[in-house]
């Protein structure tokens, strides 16, 4: 985890993975990227845009993890998984 004045980024490696598909959660490469958005009305509204435009929304806006963040997962066109959180 790099902390630039409070904007975070998380880097995570999946050593020995080989093969998979884009959007499969054990496919090597990027695990996902994600984008704080600010509130939960905000990830609820971006994630109702990107299905409007046909994208996929794998995960829809739910409370996650230990400390209950809330958050919804996307596919990029390309296939990669995007965590929208607040």
């Amino acid at each position: 985890m790099l902390d630039f004045f409070g904007v975070r980024l998380e880097l995570v490696e999946r050593p020995g993975r080989r093969g998979g598909v884009a959007g499969d959660a054990l496919a090597p490469g990027l695990v996902h990227l994600g984008f704080a958005l600010g509130s939960a009305d905000a990830v609820d509204e971006f994630s109702r845009v990107i299905a409007t435009a046909g994208h996929r929304v794998l995960e829809q806006p739910h409370r996650a993890g230990e400390r209950g963040r809330y958050e919804s997962v996307v596919l990029d066109p390309d296939g990669n998984l995007v965590k929208l959180t607040v």
